[in-house]
């Protein structure tokens, strides 16, 4: 565990010294956290995180990997190539061919709706939820039920990023494991 323990504390201290903020945005006083650019565009950042990831996983039994749009898919699908593993796309609708499934979920100030395509899952398959940050939990918990809607079987979710002091970890089902590799407050997102 030392390893893992050793690769994470890499990850976020890397993520960390290289971060990428942008004050005011999208709205005044709030500090967002550019992850795309934070992870992506710095090669040490993003190897560390995906190797983070890698060493954490790779002793536990996946099939597949899920990532959400927008974040999720990119970082996503390079932990399942990193992991030689098939990706599913979780989408917003129109973006994915038929026949797809759909799941309406409410957000704070709305609603928003999930895609996937039903062939990219198999009954029983065991798939790992992929996506940048856990805020609200909301985008996550909607992505688990669809993805168990289609038959795939969830007991893992990871999150580069977590915001500490939202009250998301009531919402995660029972069994299913959560791993981040950092954490920020709440106005950080």
């Amino acid at each position: 565990m030392s390893s893992i323990k050793n690769l994470k504390n890499k990850a976020a201290e890397l993520f960390h010294e290289n971060l990428i903020t942008v004050q005011d945005w999208p709205k005044e006083g709030v500090e967002f956290l550019d992850m795309l650019k934070t992870v992506t565009y710095q090669p040490l950042v993003n190897q560390a995180v995906i190797e983070c990831f890698v060493d954490y996983y790779k002793n536990k039994k996946i099939d597949a990997i899920a990532g959400v749009e927008a974040r999720g898919l990119i970082f996503g699908a390079q932990l399942s190539y990193a992991m030689k593993l098939p990706f599913i796309p979780v989408r917003k609708p129109g973006k994915l061919p038929p026949p797809v499934i759909s799941i309406e979920y409410d957000l704070e100030y709305g609603s928003d709706v999930l895609e996937v395509e039903v062939s990219t899952i198999k009954q029983g398959m065991e798939v790992l939820l992929f996506d940048d940050v856990i805020a609200t939990g909301g985008t996550a918990i909607a992505a688990y039920n669809l993805l168990t809607q289609a038959g795939a079987s969830l007991n893992n979710f990871a999150f580069i990023v977590e915001i500490s002091e939202l009250p998301w970890r009531e919402k995660i089902p029972s069994g299913v494991e959560v791993f981040t590799v950092t954490k920020f407050p709440r106005d950080k997102i």
